[in-house]
């Protein structure tokens, strides 16, 4: 996993996952070439994948450019580049417009819903027809 003994000690501890989400956890080092001992809550398949998300720290090289160039004119002001939507301004030209990102009008179809019917049992509606049957359960 590692590619010596010293880089594999410097993350005992770290939490590992395979692919089939089964955690783990590495324990220590085993050997002198970059080989762990690692400890998992199930068994690992064959197939898996072992992943350890790492970051290591890295030193940026401190770099300074002075601008010692003939870009100022003479007693003027230096500017840098100028970007794409600074020329495209100036020169008065439209960005470009792409079809599939124009918006466009939701068409729904109206929805039709099915009518809804009460069987009317001679002149009495529904309710009082169910007021009698509960009376009528009750007396029973």
């Amino acid at each position: 996993m590692f590619s010596s003994d010293l880089e594999a000690s410097k993350f005992i501890g770290a939490k590992i996952r395979t692919v089939s989400k089964i955690r783990g956890m590495i324990k220590k080092v085993h050997g002198t070439k970059g080989e762990v001992r690692c400890t998992f809550e199930d068994r690992v398949r064959p197939s898996d994948i072992v992943f350890l998300r790492t970051w290591v720290r890295v030193e940026a090289e401190k770099f300074y450019n002075p601008v010692l160039s003939l870009l100022i004119e003479d007693g003027g002001k230096w500017k840098g580049m100028r970007t794409v939507g600074q020329q495209r301004y100036e020169k008065r030209i439209e960005a470009p417009k792409k079809k599939d990102s124009e918006y466009k009008p939701i068409v729904r179809p109206k929805q039709r819903f099915a009518p809804f019917n009460i069987e009317a049992v001679g002149e009495r509606s529904a309710i009082q027809v169910k007021k009698e049957r509960r009376t009528e359960e009750v007396t029973q």
